[in-house]
């Protein structure tokens, strides 16, 4: 595994396997919205909507030498914090890593299992945006 994801995925896991309640592990993925970057207004287009998504998200890529650089919106906090743990373990990155390292990550964090069937539906379809976009960056590069 990609070390810098591998690492990523490390600290999240200790972070999360501290918490006993599924309010605390709320509260924690709410907190990694605090520090992303303001998604603008006129990126919350229909092409960066994640549709099948209980909630109005939106998830905003391009590559910045040679890494993916992921933004994201929701009017929901707990999709709004999925969308941030994403760019947590993905941004800046190789897009090839986010092909070649699915989120299962998140069963080890417990949160699946606290989702509505609708919340989880919705970081199914986050997480296939950004292989989408992975695949069309690394299609334009070859």
């Amino acid at each position: 595994m990609n070390k810098n994801i591998n690492n990523k995925i490390k600290e999240l896991i200790l972070m999360f396997s501290k918490l006993d309640t599924v309010e605390e592990r709320y509260e924690l993925i709410i907190n990694f919205t605090k520090n992303l970057e303001k998604f603008k207004d006129e990126d919350k287009t229909e092409e960066n909507q994640i549709k099948n998504c209980q909630s109005t998200t939106y998830i905003k890529t391009h590559l910045e030498n040679n890494k993916i650089q992921i933004l994201s919106y929701s009017d929901s906090l707990i999709s709004y914090g999925l969308s941030a743990l994403l760019i947590y373990v993905y941004n800046d990155d190789d897009p090839v890593n986010i092909l070649k390292y699915p989120p299962t990550f998140f069963n080890d964090l417990k949160i699946e299992e606290s989702l509505s069937p609708n919340r989880s539906n919705g970081l199914y379809y986050m997480y296939e945006r950004l292989k989408k976009d992975a695949l069309k960056y690394l299609q334009n590069n070859n």
